[in-house]
């Protein structure tokens, strides 16, 4: 090749060798997948998560455990990279013996059955049976993740509305759209006791505070700052993303994000054409990973943490 035969391949490149790539992962079936450098980040990762990976600085050192492949995956910088450095032992090469070193220790594969976080969802339409969940949430008294789903970003044009609601427990999650006797219960569950988790609290907070007219009671986790705490590396602290990383989550809002797009933070998106059963899935998605995403933070910080169902190792 003209170009040299260490170039990097370009994406069209790395498309059309996927096949072969996953069929040899599919024949061996590794517990563990290192990921050597952006293009095999760019592989790997764009397939099970988003063609549109970014820079591998937001990957290196993560121990993903895939749904897809029942497998650890660990990008890494490649080696040539850390060969073209100038100084001996950088930040960089004893970063990469660190994290090469642990993944190398991994041991086993991160679920025991692959979970299927849709199944975890309830999807109804039904005002009793909504109003029932809700008081079972109150009534059990343990934290929940709960989430809104709006016609905008911000609530202050008196023309946008919050369309569909979402609570998790981790066990259970229901989404429901909003919607008569629905609200007035949900209003009871965000100024009870209950503890709350969120992603980003001030967006629901102000969201309750100007369409419900309440202040939400008993914050005690937010998952974005949470991200930023542990790790201060540029976007890497969207739900989408930590979720990927740390429950393997693949991509679940493609087909949503359309619809969520709006010319200005007070004008109007077009989430009410999406077909409402669609609408709740990702709703009820966002709610219960918020949940599970804040339990692993608890951990990783030592915080208090609370019993609940899991299938990872």
């Amino acid at each position: 090749d003209e170009k040299g035969a260490n170039r990097t391949p370009t994406d069209s490149e790395i498309e059309y060798c996927r096949p072969n790539l996953f069929h040899v992962i599919e024949e061996k079936k590794p517990e563990t997948i290192i990921l050597l450098g952006a293009s095999a980040v760019k592989s790997v990762i764009g397939w099970l998560w988003k063609e549109d990976v970014g820079a591998i600085g937001r990957w290196i050192g993560w121990q993903i455990p895939s749904h897809g492949f029942n497998a650890y995956i660990c990008p890494m910088w490649h080696p040539s990279y850390l060969i073209r450095q100038e100084r001996s032992n950088s930040v960089e090469e004893l970063i990469f013996k660190t994290h090469l070193k642990s993944s190398c220790g991994l041991k086993g594969r991160p679920w025991k059955e692959i979970p299927d976080l849709k199944t975890r969802i309830k999807i109804s339409f039904n005002t009793d049976e909504v109003i029932k969940e809700i008081c079972y949430f109150i009534e059990l008294g343990n934290p929940i993740a709960f989430d809104f789903e709006t016609e905008g970003l911000k609530p202050d044009n008196d023309d946008l509305k919050i369309v569909s609601c979402a609570i998790s427990n981790g066990e259970k999650t229901i989404a429901y759209l909003w919607r008569g006797e629905t609200i007035e219960w949900t209003k009871k569950l965000l100024l009870s006791d209950v503890p709350k988790i969120g992603y980003n609290c001030k967006y629901e907070h102000r969201w309750a505070k100007v369409k419900l007219g309440i202040e939400v009671n008993n914050w005690i986790w937010d998952g974005m700052l949470a991200a930023h705490t542990l790790d201060n590396r540029p976007n890497i602290n969207s739900l989408k993303f930590q979720a990927f990383v740390l429950l393997g989550a693949e991509s679940y809002d493609n087909h949503v994000k359309p619809y969520l797009l709006s010319n200005g933070s007070n004008t109007k998106n077009r989430i009410k054409e999406l077909d409402p059963t669609e609408l709740l899935v990702y709703n009820g998605m966002d709610a219960l990973l918020e949940f599970n995403v804040a339990k692993i933070q608890m951990s990783k910080m030592n915080a208090n943490d609370f019993s609940h169902t899991d299938d990872h190792k």
